[in-house]
C-alpha cells in the first residue's frame, strides 16, 4: 500500500487532474481482466471487454499525444488545397508517462484475454503494477508475466 500511495503522490505532484486518467485506466483494465475470465475464450463478451479496454486506453493516448499533431497535419494539407478546415488545437499538456502505463495495461488485458495469465484479483497490487513511480516515466514497459 505504501508503494501505491508513493506512486500516486509522485504522479499528483506534477498535475493532479491527470491522475484521474491513470486511475481510470487502471480501473477499466482491472475490471475488464476480472470479468473476462467469466466468459468462454473467443466469446463475444471477452471480445467486448477487450475492445472496451483498447478503445479507452488508445482513445486517451490518441487524444493527449497525437490529436494536435494529426490536426495540424490535416490543417496544412487542407491549406494546400484551399479547403476550409477550422478545427481548434487542444490546449493540453501531455500526461506524465501516458504511453508507458497505456501500453502496460493493454499488455495485461491482452494477456488475460489470451489466457496467458490469470487476472490480478487485488486492486492495490494491480494499481502498483500500473503506477509504480520509478518506471512510470521512463519505462520499461513491464510484461505481466515472465
Amino acid at each position: 500500500m505504501l508503494l501505491l500511495l508513493a506512486s500516486y503522490y509522485f504522479y499528483t505532484r506534477w498535475k493532479v487532474n491527470y491522475a484521474i486518467l491513470l486511475v481510470a485506466s487502471t480501473i477499466v483494465d482491472y475490471i475488464a481482466g476480472l470479468l473476462m475470465v467469466r466468459f468462454p475464450e473467443g466469446g463475444i463478451e471477452r471480445k467486448g471487454l477487450l475492445a472496451t479496454s483498447l478503445v479507452t486506453n488508445l482513445g486517451l493516448l490518441f487524444t493527449f499525444k497525437y490529436y494536435n499533431f494529426l490536426n495540424a497535419s490535416l490543417q496544412g494539407l487542407c491549406d494546400k488545397f484551399d479547403i476550409i478546415y477550422n478545427v481548434p488545437q487542444l490546449d493540453i499538456l501531455l500526461p506524465l508517462g501516458i504511453s508507458f502505463y497505456t501500453f502496460q495495461t493493454i499488455n495485461y488485458t491482452i494477456d488475460v484475454y489470451r489466457g496467458h495469465i490469470e487476472p490480478e484479483k487485488h486492486l492495490g497490487r494491480f494499481a502498483v503494477y500500473v503506477a509504480f513511480f520509478p518506471q512510470l516515466v521512463a519505462g520499461p514497459i513491464e510484461r505481466p508475466r515472465i
